[in-house]
């Protein structure tokens, strides 16, 4: 939205914030504002279910598999085309669904839940 009108709103906040979620999970940073290599590599491994791939091999393990998921789905709500399905900030800290987004740190060799 924020490209197309130059308008910042909640929806280009929750866009932003799929898109920082997304470099934090395959620890590739975004080049350039402009450039979508990672958003397109992204969703091209969510439909292919190959999501996996891209994620950092160092929290890629077993234990931390239920959490990644959880953190995919965020990312795909954030990152979704249609401005208007994009949910509000809120959502995460409301729905049961995603409790353990909300308290986990990256370190650097594993995804940990703050108690």
């Amino acid at each position: 939205m924020y490209r197309q009108t130059g308008e910042l709103t909640s929806k280009s906040d929750i866009f932003s914030f799929g898109i920082v979620l997304l470099e934090l999970f395959t620890r590739r940073k975004q080049p350039v504002p402009d450039s979508n290599w990672l958003l397109q590599d992204f969703l091209d491994a969510y439909r292919n279910n190959q999501v996996i791939q891209l994620v950092d091999p160092e929290i890629a393990i077993a234990e931390n598999m239920e959490l990644l998921h959880s953190i995919t789905e965020i990312i795909v709500h954030c990152l979704n085309p249609d401005i208007d399905q994009r949910p509000e900030m809120r959502f995460f800290f409301l729905n049961k669904r995603f409790p353990s987004f909300i308290t986990i740190k990256l370190t650097s060799s594993s995804i940990q839940k703050i108690p």
